[in-house]
């Protein structure tokens, strides 16, 4: 049951991730919009450290283990 487990687990992670990178940006949106006024650099700026999140909590890691299951597969 270990492998399944940890498959299990690993998805967990992910939308554990995805969830808090959408809170941290709602957060962000929130507090500039009250603080400056101005929404279109509130929106862009929540973007911005969406795809930032995006990229480096999810993007990234699928890319790595990809690169590793092609070099372990390789002769």
């Amino acid at each position: 049951m270990k492998p399944e487990l940890i498959h299990v687990a690993g998805h967990f992670i992910a939308t554990g991730l995805v969830t808090l990178a959408l809170t941290i940006a709602a957060a962000l949106l929130l507090l500039l919009r009250t603080g400056t006024g101005n929404p279109v650099a509130a929106w862009a700026l929540s973007a911005a450290v969406l795809l930032w999140f995006t990229t480096t909590w999810l993007v990234l890691p699928q890319i790595v283990l990809r690169r590793t299951a092609a070099r372990r597969t390789a002769p």
